[in-house]
């Protein structure tokens, strides 16, 4: 029987709950934004962008969003008189999703263990 590393579950979890609150704060966005116009998008787009580099549409909250407005985020920085071309991130390698991931490790650590009942009899506490 293969043996459960319990380091990898909890970086599995943390990694499920930090995508989910990654997608609902962009859906949020998407639903708060969504009669704004494409100057105010464009407005925002600038304000989070770093001078020194262009980021991609997952690093900033409602970054699907106003690529999906403008037909594509390439167009979208262009709009806003930026560089259009960007490097995608690694999967999961990025200020917005590293911050996140920390939060939600910090929510899981905090939740009380539920008890299980392993093959062999034995009570034992997980996440």
């Amino acid at each position: 029987m293969p043996q459960v590393n319990g380091d990898n579950l909890l970086h599995q979890q943390i990694v499920k709950r930090t995508i989910e609150a990654l997608q609902a704060q962009d859906e949020a966005f998407a639903i708060e934004y969504e009669t704004v116009s494409d100057a105010d998008l464009i407005a925002y787009v600038r304000q989070c962008v770093d001078a020194s580099y262009t980021p991609a549409p997952c690093e900033i909250v409602g970054g699907a969003y106003i690529a999906q407005r403008f037909g594509n985020w390439s167009a979208a920085l262009k709009a806003a008189g930026l560089p259009s071309q960007y490097k995608p991130p690694r999967e999961h390698h990025y200020p917005r999703y590293e911050q996140e991931y920390q939060q939600q490790e910090v929510h899981l650590l905090q939740e009380p263990k539920k008890p299980t009942i392993q093959a062999d009899g034995e009570v034992r506490s997980i996440l």
